[in-house]
């Protein structure tokens, strides 16, 4: 499955610098202004966070692969990254959703469910933190502790999704509600 995982950031790169192309063809042949403009601003912003999802995607795939199978006694750790895994799809999917409904107030959601996302970030690491006495423990966790980052950055993605996605509906931007997108 990781290996399908970064095999497919190739389509999702693709697709991206296709629709870079074409909003920026729009903007030079049509000259919208107003919503049209808005919008199409904030499909260049939001269309380069997906293509970063996918990269951390990529990441956590390449770091899964090499960590290898969680050792005995990485239950607990285990099921923190499986909630926060959890977690952050469903801020992608509640983003996706806001976006085909260009919904600000489900946009505007979107924040509750990232802070559930940053505290189970900060209890993976403690977790991990504490989870060594051995070299291959601690190489695993190291590991485990970039896959949550990675993580949370999707996360914070769906979250400047969301507040870009208010800007094309309403004209409101708040620059100190959106993270920079990495």
């Amino acid at each position: 499955m990781a290996d399908e995982v970064v095999a497919g950031d190739d389509e999702v790169d693709r697709l991206y610098r296709l629709l870079q192309a074409d909003l920026v063809t729009i903007i030079a042949r049509q000259a919208p202004v107003a919503s049209d403009l808005r919008l199409i601003t904030a499909l260049l912003h939001i269309s380069r966070m997906v293509e970063r999802m996918g990269d951390h995607c990529v990441n956590i795939a390449k770091l899964v692969s090499v960590a290898g199978p969680s050792p005995p006694g990485a239950d607990e750790f285990h099921a923190c990254l499986l909630s926060m895994g959890r977690a952050t799809e469903d801020a992608v999917r509640r983003a996706g959703r806001a976006l085909r409904a260009e919904d600000s107030a489900a946009a505007d959601a979107l924040e509750a469910g990232d802070a559930v996302v940053d505290e189970l970030n900060r209890s993976c690491f403690s977790q991990a933190i504490d989870f060594g006495d051995s070299a291959d423990r601690w190489t695993w966790a190291t590991a485990m502790i970039l896959v949550s980052r990675a993580l949370e950055r999707i996360a914070d993605n769906a979250v400047d999704i969301g507040a870009h996605l208010r800007f094309a509906v309403t004209g409101s931007f708040e620059p100190s509600r959106v993270a920079p997108a990495t």
